[in-house]
Formats: structure tokens, C-alpha cells, sequence
């Protein structure tokens, strides 16, 4: 422009005029085909960089330990490997490129400021410190807003989630009113929050746009004057006044995108805060193999949750091909043992041989290789009952897997429909079938049914766990429940009390004993009448 106006028009010619105006539109094109070029790059490499992050926080989401999912609400999981890690892509993709653009944009307005008029550049630059007045002032605002907003959106994500799993709940308690007005409240709460967010973002702009219009008029002024005075052209001063307004571009755009950043930092601050925190394998550092071929004993193991103790010096011990009954009242301890022997969580006291070596120098995976669970808790996926029984075995030759299929009482059912989320659409005691299923297929030196067939009648129940006993009949089971009828037949009985095993032997022997198991049969037959009575 400042050609035209001080060289081509003043000369009359039009032949240089066209070929600069071509000049012009050459450039337009190459800038529009480098923006092009330049912006899907970004989103490419963005995008798969956030994929890996997704796939990383994924992955060591499910190898953290078992005490942190329990503590942890699965809204704030699913919110921060979502909306977060969305975050942080949208920086990536969008701000990254900005950044590059306006730093280099900024550089060559600068060289070109320069050779131009020193002076008006000067004076172009004069509000710049201003500028960074207005980020110093607003940053903090802005990120503790940041902050706000994302612990809020995930707990409304927590919220959701949870009453979605509770719906039966709510409409028998006709409650659909009151979450309501719960879920009303907390968003209003977000968008108070979002809005404070805007106020500042919109306070902060506008302070720019306000310095963004002071340079050109102070340049207009001082540059008039020297027009006047013959000091510089008025092509130059055009080409002054386009170059500051193109220089404020990337100034404005650097400023915006400092807020973004943020933003963006809040986000990657609460994924890597996930990622800190030690997998089972940085804490487990054993790799011996695990083998099992004669015992596996408790040496006085001491564990607590938090502050509160569970087992409290527990001694027995557990012999290759025999099937073991762990009876005891609800909080002794049952549970817990069974999530010690299968590496959920680590002895406070005390230790766990398994034929002499302990379970701390055992490889997590191989131990997991050897040992199963089937709780009362079952955990299914929304596949087929098929899919669900082969999770983790598709190599399964189609033979056994028929045969397993008919020991649990399944093969009339469709195999191939989907059950729903954790299994909704099967009953309950479909649910324990296909997860005993799917622990059957697997070659396990020791087998633990903790409430495993609770769902089940006793016929059903009888009927299965003589199945489970015949083909486990060389290896160990550990048989975990408060029916009596499910304990029968076991080789050995042992009896938690408050953590500490308080009698292990022969069912029929502690029976003779009038012991603690005697005493728990009996009260276990007096409330199976009572409610016998009850339901008559």
C-alpha cells in the first residue's frame, strides 16, 4: 500500500498499479493457503496427542489401586477424562497454532515497523505495558474461576451418574421432584460461576479493545504532524497505521489466548494429579512367578481401612485341594481377606506365604493368573451374556466354553442379546451365573465365591457349587457365605471373629466342639425359621 500510494498513483501509470495489485492478491492466496495448511496440521497432531493423553490416563486410571476407585466418584473419573482432557485438546489444537501465528506475525511486524519510522513505532508500543497490567490484574480471577468451574462440573457430572444408577430409589420414594430441584440448584450454581468467568473475560477484553484504539490515534496525531512537516510521506504513515493495526492483532490475540491458557493449565493440572498417583505395579514391585502346590498361609496379618482395624492378627492357613467355608458375622473380616489374597490391597502387619513365598514378591499379574473372585457384587458390560462370559478369553475352544455354560444353568437363554448396563436386564441370579461363568473358564490354582450364589435358591445353589467342587476338585476353594446350606460339604470351616480366626477344622468336628461355629449354626437356623414364619 505504501508503494501505491507514494510511487504507483503519483506516477500515473497503470501497469505497475496492476502488477502490484496482483503482488497483493498472490500474497492473500499464499497466506490463506498457509493458514489452511497450518490449522489442520495443528488439529492433526492435536488431536492424536490427546488421544494418546486419553489413552494414558485411561490406562492408569485401571491400574490404580482398588482403595482409590472405592474413594473415588465416577462422575469426577469419567468428567476429567472427558471435559479436561477436552480442555486441554482445545488448547492444543487452537492455541498452540495462535501462539506460533501471532509470535511470528509479531516478529516480522516489528522488523518491518522498524525500517519504516522508529519513532511511531515507539509510540505503537507504549500501551503494550498496560496490556500486561490488564493479565496480571485479571489471571488470578481467572483461574480460580477456572478452577471453580470444573470441580463443579464434575460433581454435577458425579450427581447425574448416581442418580441415574438409583432410579428404582428415587420413583419408589417418589423423589423424582426433589433431584429435581437438587440437579436445578447445582446448575445454577455452575452458571453463576460461568457467568462470573464471562465477566472477566468480557472486563478484560473490552480493557484491550480500549488500548488497541489509543495507539492509532496517538500515531495518527504524532504521524500527521509529521506529514505536515514534510518529515516522513503519507504513504508511510498509512503503512505505519495498517502495520500497528495488524501489530495489535497478534498483541490482542496473545492477550485473549493467555486466558485460555489458563484455563487450559487448570485442566492439565487436574489429569496430571490422577497420573501422579502410584499404579499397583510402581508400588507392587514383585515378579516372582506364583506357585501354589501345597499351602498358602496367614502369618498374624494385621489391616485397617483408613483409621479403623479389620483384621487384627489373623492365623490359618489353606491346603492345595481342599475346599475351605470362611464363616463369621458381617464385619469380621471375610471380605477383606479375599481382596488381600487376590492383591487389591497390601497387609499393614503380618504376611502371606504362598508355599513360602511372600504374596509381596509375587508378579500382581501372574498372582491374578492363579487366583479368582467371584463376589456377590457382580460386574457385567452392556455386550452380550456370550462376550461377558469370554472376557478375556476369546481363545476359549468353543467346547468348553458350551460345557461351562451348561454347569452355571445357562444354555437357555439367549446368549447373543445384550444384558444392559451391569447386566439390568438379567435377574439377579442370571447375573451370578454368567460371572461364576466366566471365572470357571479360567485355570485357577485358588477359586474365592465371596456371596457368590446369594441370588441363587438353594436348589440351584446346591446343584452349581457341587459343579464348581467337582471341577475344582484338585485345586482350592474358598467359599465365603451366610448360608448355612452353602457351607455344606467343605473340608474345613473357618470361623472370623472381630478379624482373628477363632476355630478352623472339620464341620462336623466344631459342631461336636459347641464352639463359636456351633453357636452361629444355631442362630443362623433360628433366623432361617424366623423368617420362614414370617413369609407364612
Amino acid at each position: 500500500m505504501k508503494i501505491i500510494i507514494d510511487d504507483a498513483l503519483p506516477a500515473r501509470q497503470l501497469y505497475p498499479l496492476l502488477l502490484l495489485i496482483c503482488l497483493l492478491l498472490c500474497i492473500t492466496a499464499l497466506r490463506l493457503i498457509l493458514s489452511f495448511s497450518a490449522e489442520y496440521l495443528y488439529s492433526w497432531a492435536g488431536n492424536h496427542l490427546v488421544r494418546d493423553i486419553r489413552i494414558e490416563l485411561f490406562q492408569h486410571l485401571l491400574n490404580l489401586p482398588i482403595g482409590f476407585q472405592h474413594r473415588q466418584q465416577t462422575g469426577e473419573l469419567v468428567f476429567r477424562l472427558n471435559s479436561d482432557v477436552g480442555v486441554v485438546q482445545s488448547v492444543v489444537t487452537s492455541s498452540v497454532l495462535r501462539f506460533v501465528h501471532s509470535v511470528l506475525t509479531l516478529v516480522g511486524l516489528v522488523a518491518v515497523l522498524c525500517s519504516l519510522d522508529t519513532t511511531l513505532f515507539l509510540f505503537s508500543t507504549s500501551v503494550i505495558p498496560f496490556f500486561i497490567l490488564n493479565l496480571l490484574f485479571f489471571q488470578p480471577r481467572i483461574r480460580k474461576v477456572a478452577e471453580s468451574l470444573q470441580e463443579q462440573g464434575a460433581a454435577l457430572s458425579s450427581f447425574a451418574i448416581e442418580r441415574f444408577n438409583n432410579v428404582p430409589l428415587i420413583q419408589i420414594f417418589n423423589g423424582q421432584d426433589y433431584e429435581a430441584s437438587r440437579f436445578r440448584s447445582a446448575l445454577n450454581g455452575l452458571i453463576a460461576t460461568a457467568m462470573r468467568s464471562v465477566r472477566y473475560s468480557i472486563s478484560m477484553a473490552t480493557v484491550s479493545s480500549g488500548l488497541v484504539v489509543v495507539a492509532p490515534a496517538v500515531i495518527l496525531g504524532w504521524g500527521g504532524y509529521q506529514v505536515m512537516k514534510g518529515a516522513i510521506t503519507l504513504g508511510t504513515l498509512i503503512a505505519v497505521l495498517q502495520y500497528t493495526r495488524l501489530l495489535f492483532g497478534p498483541v490482542q490475540g496473545l492477550h485473549d489466548l493467555y486466558a485460555d491458557l489458563v484455563r487450559g493449565l487448570v485442566s492439565m493440572r487436574r489429569v496430571l494429579e490422577f497420573t501422579r498417583i502410584p499404579t499397583q505395579e510402581a508400588t507392587h514391585k514383585g515378579c516372582r512367578t506364583f506357585v501354589y502346590n501345597h499351602t498358602i498361609e496367614f502369618q498374624d496379618v494385621h489391616f485397617r481401612y483408613d483409621s479403623q482395624p479389620v483384621l487384627q492378627g489373623l492365623n490359618f492357613r489353606l491346603t492345595k485341594g481342599r475346599t475351605y467355608a470362611l464363616v463369621g458375622v458381617s464385619g469380621s473380616g471375610k471380605t477383606t481377606l479375599a481382596h488381600l489374597l487376590c492383591g487389591f490391597y497390601r497387609a499393614d502387619q503380618g504376611r502371606i506365604l504362598v508355599d513360602g513365598v511372600p504374596l509381596e514378591e509375587i508378579s500382581l499379574r501372574d498372582l491374578r493368573e492363579h487366583v479368582g473372585l467371584v463376589s456377590q457384587q457382580v460386574h457385567l458390560f452392556d455386550v452380550t451374556i456370550r462376550d461377558n462370559i469370554l472376557y478375556g478369553f476369546l481363545e476359549e475352544e468353543p467346547a468348553e466354553v458350551e460345557q461351562v455354560i451348561e454347569e452355571v444353568g445357562l444354555s437357555g437363554l439367549h446368549l447373543e442379546e445384550k444384558i444392559g448396563e451391569q447386566g439390568m436386564q438379567l435377574s439377579g441370579g442370571q447375573q451370578q451365573r454368567v460371572a461364576l461363568a466366566r471365572t470357571l473358564l479360567r485355570r485357577l490354582d485358588l477359586l474365592i465365591l465371596d456371596e457368590a450364589t446369594s441370588a441363587l435358591d438353594a436348589e440351584s445353589e446346591e446343584e452349581i457349587l457341587f459343579r464348581v467342587r467337582q471341577r475344582f476338585r484338585a485345586r482350592t476353594i474358598l467359599l465365603i457365605s451366610h448360608r448355612l446350606s452353602a457351607v455344606q460339604g467343605v473340608d474345613e470351616v473357618i470361623c472370623l471373629f472381630e478379624g482373628r480366626v477363632v476355630e478352623q477344622g472339620p464341620p462336623a468336628h466344631l459342631l461336636a466342639r459347641q464352639g463359636y461355629y456351633a453357636r452361629y449354626v444355631q442362630k443362623s437356623r433360628q433366623e432361617g425359621a424366623r423368617s420362614h414364619e414370617g413369609a407364612g
